[in-house]
């Protein structure tokens, strides 16, 4: 009777086997309903030429910016440098006190 027994437990577990793949995929987004909502998003760019065009703008807003900046940089050390000769301070010197 052991040997009948041994017999159908592979049957049995079959069925339990396949759910359990089927319910992890589902689970695992395989089940392909997920694919049709991820459709409908735009991608963010329509070509690699419209993204060059795009970066492009970009780099020339940040070398406007970094132009500003040096000016405002430069202004700075123009104002510090004064600030330093009203003080009777040599700018040039490393060792002022």
């Amino acid at each position: 009777m052991d040997a009948q027994r041994n017999r159908s437990t592979p049957h049995m577990l079959l069925p339990g086997l396949a759910l359990g793949v089927i319910f992890a995929c589902w689970m695992l987004g395989f089940n392909g309903g997920t694919s049709a909502a991820q459709s409908k998003t735009p991608l963010p760019f329509a070509s690699a030429v419209d993204q060059r065009i795009e970066m492009i703008d970009q780099l020339r807003a940040i070398r406007e910016l970094l132009k500003e900046q040096n000016e405002l940089l430069r202004e700075q050390n123009r104002l510090i440098r004064l600030g330093l000769e009203k003080q009777g301070v040599d700018p040039g010197r490393k060792d002022n006190r």
